[in-house]
């Protein structure tokens, strides 16, 4: 790559360098996405502490909603979550509105059931009940079948045998908490792997496609095999949701994380995104969300957390205000001068303004620059030196790079930038901070009091 291309590579590729960042991992178990994270732990380490550590293991179910202008860190807040729900165990689902619909409650719980690994999940489950027979059962080997296991403990005579199919009744036939048929599903496949109903390929093909929403089933073969004659659609999806909680909390995990950025996508105003929303999808839309919050009290063990920008809340004719049913439940919220971690509608530039500084732009550049090593692996061709001298702000130079090239962002120039962004999140400051680190961005620009370009948030 040329050196002089540095200066042509677009917002998009920038931003997808980012990403590559964020989701890539640092030495050891450490995450990039803690690494760059600054200020957001107001609210981020608020919400894991009081809802994934300590409310949703338990049983809890809750909604959340976050907004803020562009770049005020949405997107990565959300990846904090998922990066801490998965180091608890959290089934993690990171959706966009502009990859899956959400008019349809059947796409929800696709796209939920594309992020879980269904065959490990039953075989945790199989496990579960086997705990319940064998005092050793966490002694199983790994290459060791939970079938064979039972069988090398003696533990598959006639007497267990009932009592495998007892607690088969008990956890997945007669279980409220579940679907009948995908119950009925679970059941035969658990108890396919714990060696008491065996399902051949084609019996295991049927039933795992039912689970998967497979519209091509007939029912006369459903019915051949005691399942009821329906297949997933919108209007029972929601209890499949349920079936999937439970089963998750019941494999050992503490639930399910389910997070859809860019929900602003609905309005799509700009006719260019992938998904296209008509009015009847939009409205559609609206509806869920306000049907997720009525029933989010019957659910457990499920935390779903929506993004959008602050374009959504502010368009009265097809934003959220143009939904009543909807704006009702979710505007009248308790008006604080400061934030409130609690509040179900997180407004990210109400936090930056509480929590934000120029030492926090400072900060963020000391945690930029040790991504160095990581901009020239994607760029081998670029040598270090071009790269800094190429930086006319920049952040602060890492130890192994000689101190005659750029210095770090000093306070009084941070607090210039903090003037300009003062809405400004932790994902959008890293931008900013990145576009001056690649040489993308003129430190002059921040001084000339110009509009910034490509939809940037302006104090």
């Amino acid at each position: 790559m040329a050196d002089h291309s540095w200066m042509d590579l677009p917002e998009q590729t920038l931003q997808e360098i980012l990403k590559h960042i964020l989701l890539s991992e640092a030495a050891g178990a450490n995450c990039v996405t803690e690494e760059l994270s600054v200020g957001i732990g107001f609210l981020s380490d608020f919400w894991c502490r009081h809802y994934l550590e300590e409310y949703i293991p338990h049983g809890g179910s809750k909604i959340k909603f976050v907004t803020g202008r562009s770049g005020s860190g949405k997107t990565h807040l959300l990846d904090l979550l998922i990066h801490r729900a998965n180091q608890l165990g959290y089934i993690t689902v990171y959706g966009s509105a502009r990859q899956f619909m959400l008019h349809d409650f059947r796409e929800i719980y696709l796209e939920i059931l594309r992020h879980i690994d269904l065959d490990q999940l039953l075989e945790d489950c199989a496990q579960h009940i086997l705990r319940d027979l064998v005092p050793n059962a966490d002694e199983r080997p790994n290459d060791i079948s939970i079938a064979d296991f039972l069988v090398s403990q003696r533990q598959l005579d006639v007497i267990t045998r009932s009592e495998l199919r007892d607690l088969l009744r008990k956890y997945f036939l007669n279980n409220p908490a579940l679907d009948n048929n995908f119950g009925l599903c679970c059941s035969q496949l658990v108890g396919d792997l714990l060696g008491l109903t065996p399902c051949d390929d084609e019996t295991r093909t049927v039933l795992f496609s039912w689970i998967h929403g497979d519209k091509t089933q007939k029912t006369a073969i459903l019915r051949s095999m005691g399942m009821a004659a329906y297949k997933i659609t919108k209007y029972n999806a929601r209890h499949l949701i349920r079936s999937l909680c439970w089963l998750t909390q019941f494999s050992g995990r503490p639930g399910i994380l389910f997070t859809v950025d860019h929900l602003e996508t609905i309005l799509n105003l700009s006719g260019l995104d992938e998904m296209k929303y008509t009015p009847a999808r939009r409205t559609n839309t609206y509806e869920n969300i306000r049907q997720l919050i009525d029933d989010i009290d019957t659910m457990k063990n499920i935390c779903f957390v929506f993004a959008f920008d602050r374009e959504l809340m502010d368009n009265e004719k097809i934003g959220l205000p143009s939904y009543s049913a909807l704006w009702m439940r979710i505007q009248n919220e308790i008006v604080s001068p400061r934030f409130n971690a609690f509040t179900d509608i997180a407004n990210l530039d109400k936090l930056a303004e509480q929590e934000y500084s120029a030492d926090t732009l400072v900060e963020i550049t000391r945690r930029v620059a040790s991504l160095t090593p990581e901009l020239l692996a994607l760029f081998p061709d670029i040598s270090a030196e071009a790269l800094w001298r190429r930086n006319g702000l920049g952040a602060l130079i890492p130890a192994n790079v000689p101190s005659v090239w750029p210095r770090a962002i000093t306070h009084e120039e941070a607090e210039k930038l903090i003037e300009k962004y003062t809405t400004y999140g932790a994902t959008g400051l890293v931008r900013q901070a990145l576009r001056l680190a690649m040489g993308l961005a003129n430190p002059q620009e921040f001084d000339s009091g110009k509009e910034e370009k490509e939809g940037e948030t302006h104090a």
